[in-house]
């Protein structure tokens, strides 16, 4: 059984099911700051899913497509400093459109597919900015009903301060993705594959800081997203 150029041509498409998960790092002010520092820090793998699908035409195994991807991820990035403990708990949504160029050789019903190009990535970062935990006493003044009273509060060291926040920022992409497909008939396929999302917002994404000053960057750099998955192949 040897490798050959498919025969057909026309109009393909695909559904897919995948899985995300970070590689590497997002460029977080909160990881920087601890080798300036010396201070811990931690950051938990962003991980998540999403829907794919392409639209495109090939002819005798080469076309393009146009791809389309919807995402949801979760993560975490943690802080300690001499002042107490600083923690961001992310979660984000979005979606990638690119364009694509596209290869593929097959052996009797297995096929092997190639795709990559440029693109545009979408995307919304919402969660909440928890602070060191503080414990205290504080004294305030108030017009009781015999005159001035003082009044003394006390702060709970368990009482962490939390801030919500909401950012929605775009990025340039490139988008790649190797599949094998078994072939049930002509135009219908069962795939498997891997799609390697890699990009960079136009701008650093920052929200308000605590013990890292006034503003904590969460994502500055290169942001890639392994995406391992299951679908169907519909066409040549």
């Amino acid at each position: 059984m040897s490798l050959r150029l498919p025969a057909g041509q026309g109009l393909v498409g695909s559904v897919q099911f995948a899985g995300a998960m970070q590689y590497g790092s997002w460029g977080s002010a909160i990881e920087d700051g601890c080798t300036s520092i010396g201070s811990d820090c931690s950051s938990s793998t962003a991980a998540g899913g999403g829907l794919l699908l392409s639209i495109g035409y090939v002819w005798r195994g080469l076309g393009f497509d146009v791809f389309a991807a919807a995402t949801g991820d979760v993560s975490s990035r943690t802080f300690q400093s001499p002042y107490g403990g600083e923690s961001v708990n992310m979660g984000r949504l979005g979606g990638l459109l690119a364009i694509r160029g596209r290869a593929s050789v097959e052996a009797g019903p297995m096929r092997v597919a190639l795709a990559a190009g440029p693109g545009v990535a979408f995307r919304m970062l919402t969660g909440t900015n928890n602070f060191a935990a503080v414990s205290g006493e504080g004294t305030t003044t108030v017009q009781g009903p015999t005159g001035p009273t003082t009044v003394t509060s006390v702060v709970s060291s368990n009482q962490r301060p939390q801030l919500p926040f909401y950012q929605s920022y775009n990025a340039l992409a490139l988008v790649g993705d190797a599949s094998l497909e078994w072939r049930s008939s002509p135009s219908l396929a069962l795939a498997l594959g891997l799609v390697v999302w890699v990009e960079k917002p136009v701008s650093p994404v920052a929200i308000g800081g605590g013990d890292m000053g006034g503003t904590v960057v969460l994502i500055s750099g290169v942001d890639t997203t392994l995406m391992p998955y299951v679908g169907l192949h519909f066409g040549s």
